[in-house]
C-alpha cells in the first residue's frame, strides 16, 4: 500500500498502444550476455529438474548431494564457482551418455540447450545463490538510458522502452486522450469514465491534466473498492462459510475495513498488525478488532458427523497457508505433511506458525450434536451465526438510515404544507392515515403482512385454486 505519490498505475501501459515490429536484432554471443540471476534463471531449472533428488527432502535425496545449498554443492565439486568445465554438474547435464546424463533418462525430464547454457554461464560468473525472492530487500535499480527519450515520462517508462529497444521494437505513439482516461479509470477505480469526464479531459489543455485526473480518481471511494479486490481474494474473503450447507456469515465489516484502509492510505505495517493481532493491541479500537476478522475467514462447518478436532486442524492449516502466501510470498502448504521439497520450510515450521494462532476462539463444529456435544452452542441451528461475533455499527447502513430519515422528514413537511392549504379535509385524511398505520403496526409490528390468496374466478374463495380443465393452459 504505497503512498499516494507512488500510486500503483502504469503510465507506460496507459501511454503505449500496439508495438511496431522491426527485424529482430542479432543474438549476442554467450560471453557478452549478462550473468544469469539465481532466482530468476537458475532456481526454476533446479526446482523442475534437480531438487527432487538433490534438494531439501532427505527421503528422496541421492548421492548425498544438495543443490539447494551452495556450500554443499561446492563441497562435492558439483559446482566449482568460476570454472564451469570443472563442475560435475556441467559435465553431467552436457553428457551424451545415458548412464551419466542429468536429469536421468528415466526421469523423463530434459534440459533445453538454452537451459544448459544458462547453467554454464551462471557457474562461470561465480554461481551466486540468492535467498527466496520474498526475503530479499528491494534495491532501487539504475534507470537505463534509452534512445527514445520522448517516450519516457517517468522512470518506469525507461525500463519498458529499454526492453523494446533491446528487441528492436519501436514504442508506438501515445494513445488519444479518451483512451488514456479510460485506461486510467479502469486501473484505479475499475469503472469507465463518464462522457462528461471524457469531454472535460479532452478539453483540458493544462500540461498537468493527466496527473489531475490521477488525483481526482484517488479521492474516489471506488479507488478503495478497486484496490481491495486482490487483497480480499488473497485473504479468501467470502460471506458464506464454504463447507456443507455453506451458510451465510456476517463478515462484511472486514471487507469495509480493507476498503477504508486503501481509501485512507493506511500504512502497510499497521494494516498488517491490525489484521493479525489487532485485538491484542493496548486498548484496541473497534476498527482494529474488526480487522482481526482476517483470522476467521477460513471455511467452517456445522455438518452432522464432522469431528471437531479434525476440523480445528483444518482451520489451523488453512490459516498458516494463507498467512504464508499473503505476507511471506511463499507456499507453506507442502510442509503440512513433510519438509518442503523446494522452499526452506520444515514441518516443524508449519506447526510452529499454527501454534501462534492457537488461542483464536473457534469451534471445530458449530453445532451441538449428541455424538459430538458442544455445550457452548447448545440449541444452535442453521439459523444461528458463527460465533464469537462483535456487534458493530455499519457506516453504509448509518448513511442509509440518515437518508431515509431525511426522506421521512421531507414527507411530513410536504404533508403539513398540503394540510395548511387544503384545510380540514386534508387534516382529516391525515388523521385517518395515522390511525390506519397504528392499527397495521399493532397487528404486524415487523411491518410485514402476508397476503391472503385471492382467486377472482373461484366463487368459494376458499384459498384453493380452481381446478384446471382439459381446455385450460397450465400457464
Amino acid at each position: 500500500m504505497s503512498s499516494r505519490s507512488t500510486v500503483k498505475f502504469f503510465p507506460v501501459a496507459l501511454g503505449l498502444g500496439l508495438l511496431t515490429l522491426q527485424a529482430p536484432a542479432a543474438t549476442p554471443a554467450l560471453s557478452a550476455m549478462p550473468a544469469p540471476e539465481y532466482n530468476r534463471d537458475i532456481r526454476p531449472i533446479f526446482s523442475d529438474n534437480c531438487f527432487l533428488c538433490h534438494g531439501p527432502d532427505k527421503n528422496t535425496r541421492k548421492a548425498k548431494l544438495r543443490l539447494d545449498i551452495r556450500d554443499e554443492a561446492v563441497r562435492l565439486k558439483a559446482i566449482v564457482p568460476g570454472d564451469a568445465e570443472a563442475s560435475s554438474l556441467i559435465k553431467r547435464v552436457f553428457s551424451n551418455d545415458p548412464e551419466e546424463v542429468m536429469p536421468p533418462v528415466e526421469s523423463h525430464k530434459h534440459l533445453a540447450p538454452t537451459q544448459r547454457d544458462t547453467l554454464k554461464r551462471w557457474i562461470a560468473a561465480g554461481a551466486a545463490y540468492q535467498p527466496h525472492w520474498a526475503y530479499i530487500a528491494p534495491v532501487r535499480p539504475n534507470v537505463p538510458a534509452v534512445r527514445h527519450r520522448r517516450a519516457v515520462a517517468n522512470p518506469i517508462d525507461a525500463f519498458i522502452v529499454s526492453q523494446l529497444e533491446a528487441h528492436g521494437l519501436e514504442p508506438s505513439r501515445e494513445a488519444d486522450r479518451q483512451t488514456l482516461l479510460r485506461r486510467l479509470n479502469l486501473d484505479l477505480i475499475g469503472l469507465p469514465p463518464a462522457p462528461s469526464e471524457l469531454s472535460a479531459f479532452a478539453a483540458n489543455g493544462n500540461p498537468d491534466a493527466y496527473h489531475q485526473e490521477v488525483e481526482r480518481l484517488l479521492q474516489s471511494p471506488h479507488y478503495g473498492e478497486r484496490m481491495a479486490v486482490p487483497w480480499l481474494d488473497t485473504a479468501r474473503f467470502t460471506d458464506t462459510v464454504g463447507y456443507h450447507g455453506d451458510q451465510n456469515q456476517r463478515i462484511f465489516p472486514y471487507r469495509d475495513y480493507v476498503i477504508d484502509a486503501f481509501n485512507h492510505n493506511k500504512r502497510f505495517d499497521l494494516f498488517t498488525t491490525e489484521q493479525l493481532a489487532g485485538d491484542l493491541l493496548p486498548n484496541p479500537t473497534i476498527e482494529q478488532r474488526i480487522a482481526t476478522g482476517f483470522n476467521r475467514l477460513n471455511m467452517v462447518t456445522r455438518e452432522g458427523g464432522a469431528q471437531p478436532k479434525e476440523y480445528l486442524a483444518k482451520y489451523a492449516a488453512d490459516r498458516v497457508r494463507t498467512v504464508a502466501i499473503t505476507w511471506l510470498g511463499s507456499t507453506m502448504g507442502c510442509a503440512e505433511c513433510h519438509d518442503h521439497k523446494f522452499d526452506p520450510f520444515t514441518s516443524r515450521d508449519f506447526y510452529a506458525m499454527s501454534a501462534f494462532f492457537a488461542d483464536i476462539k473457534q469451534w471445530g463444529v458449530y453445532q451441538d450434536y449428541k455424538y459430538t456435544p458442544n455445550p457452548d452452542l447448545k440449541g444452535w441451528s442453521n439459523d444461528h451465526p458463527f460465533p464469537p461475533e462483535l456487534a458493530v455499527e455499519s457506516e453504509p447502513l448509518k448513511r442509509r438510515d440518515a437518508q431515509l430519515r431525511r426522506q421521512i422528514s421531507e414527507l411530513f413537511l410536504s404533508s403539513d404544507r398540503r394540510s395548511s392549504t387544503n384545510g380540514e379535509a386534508a387534516k382529516a385524511a391525515r388523521r385517518d392515515w395515522e390511525q390506519s398505520t397504528r392499527t397495521f403496526l399493532a397487528s404486524s409490528p415487523d411491518g410485514w403482512r402476508p397476503l391472503a390468496p385471492n382467486f377472482p374466478n373461484c366463487p368459494s374463495q376458499s384459498g384453493q385454486p380452481p381446478p384446471i380443465s382439459s381446455t385450460d393452459s397450465p400457464t
